[in-house]
């Protein structure tokens, strides 16, 4: 059982409002530190299945959530790989890894190089300063103070010329090169030259590019579809994205005419609905600006299979899409559901719920993580 001092550290260490908008950030983190030394500790991590049964023991000092049926562990300072039935796949013996990802995992040798693994943990040639994971069959790469592209060979198809990099996503990738963002193709040509200060990927046709200090709107002829104005802008959703001007923020149409009224924040909330605040208090509008969940709430997630947490009165509860209340306002915290199974934090610990409010999992280990194909993460207090 957990006490009152570690729940509420713990609240106040989890409780980051997921609405922050992020429309600033041109790239995605492209490099990880990993700590050479770790603390030693007595509890140890294993996993659970939905019904709470510990399936994989608790023998490893660190755990990552399975991602193409293998897991990330730690035991001591070096890092490996299991499968679902806790079998040791490729050994303890690396200094850092990550998950797998379109069948190929990062790993990071005893002098701080970074390649590329197979499943059956056979090492990809080449060696790298950092790299990022495989998407779309490449992976970015950094030798020295630039980066470029290898493939699934370990084969370097687009040179080291970039100043920064990020993931392939539609056969493109935004790079930095002589200080200003651009858009590469599969060839490394580019898209969009290098000319804007910040830039995002294309999403529903428009790709948002920062110009001269203000937020536009590119088509892929690297034409403005909506000239530089806004303060801030999100990807666009459904032919609609949020933007913020002097007056506030508001959703606008292709065509850069606003169609919702002006709130103090909207991000995207997914399915098609927007996360809006006014006054302090957050709702949900559609595609079209109307209003579908009044702005009740103290704070909201995005939309994630189908339903959101949300904050009332300081306890959180789950709603659907309609704005139907699944779940009443009664814990101290909750999750984003995955696998069908949210984190709770209820008076005893951290429980997982199903959509009804029903605890699946009783709240009886010292930490948890979500589920993720079928398992999730479990700290065991020894």
């Amino acid at each position: 059982m957990l006490n009152t001092k570690f729940r509420y550290l713990l609240v106040l260490l989890l409780a980051i409002p997921q609405w922050q908008c992020q429309s600033d950030a041109p790239l995605p983190d492209t490099e990880i530190a990993i700590d050479s030394d770790y603390p030693i500790s007595p509890d140890k991590w294993g996993f659970i299945d939905k019904t709470g049964q510990l399936v994989i023991p608790n023998r490893y000092d660190d755990v990552r959530a399975f991602s193409e049926g293998l897991a990330v562990a730690r035991i001591g300072g070096r890092w490996g790989f299991i499968n679902k039935e806790g079998k040791t796949t490729i050994p303890f013996r690396y200094k850092g890894a990550w998950n797998f990802k379109s069948g190929c995992a990062r790993v990071q040798d005893e002098e701080g190089a970074v390649c590329f693994i197979q499943k059956n943990g056979k090492e990809i040639p080449g060696k790298w300063d950092a790299a990022g994971d495989m998407s779309e069959g490449k992976a970015w790469v950094r030798t020295g103070h630039r980066y470029g592209y290898i493939d699934k060979t370990g084969a370097l198809i687009i040179d080291t010329v970039f100043e920064k990099a990020g993931n392939f996503h539609d056969g493109m990738a935004i790079v930095r090169k002589e200080d200003a963002y651009g858009i590469i193709d599969e060839a490394g040509k580019w898209v969009i030259p290098p000319d804007y200060q910040k830039i995002a990927s294309f999403s529903n046709g428009l790709a948002r590019a920062k110009k001269n200090g203000k937020w536009g709107y590119l088509n892929h002829h690297n034409e403005w579809e909506i000239t530089p104005q806004f303060f801030s802008a999100e990807d666009f959703h459904y032919d609609r994205a949020a933007v913020a001007t002097e007056k506030g923020f508001n959703i606008i149409d292709k065509k850069g005419v606003a169609i919702s009224n002006y709130y103090d924040f909207i991000q995207y909330g997914n399915t098609g609905r927007w996360i809006v605040q006014s006054e302090g208090h957050f709702g949900f509008v559609d595609a079209n600006g109307k209003e579908t969940i009044p702005c009740l709430y103290e704070q909201v997630y995005r939309f994630r299979e189908g339903v959101a947490p949300f904050q009332y009165n300081q306890l959180w509860g789950v709603i659907d899409t309609s704005g139907n209340v699944l779940i009443s306002p009664q814990y101290g915290l909750a999750w984003d559901f995955n696998d069908g199974l949210a984190r709770a934090f209820t008076r005893e610990g951290i429980a997982f719920v199903n959509k009804n409010g029903q605890i699946v999992v009783p709240p009886k280990y010292s930490d948890v993580r979500d589920f993720s194909e079928g398992l999730a993460r479990v700290l065991v207090r020894e």
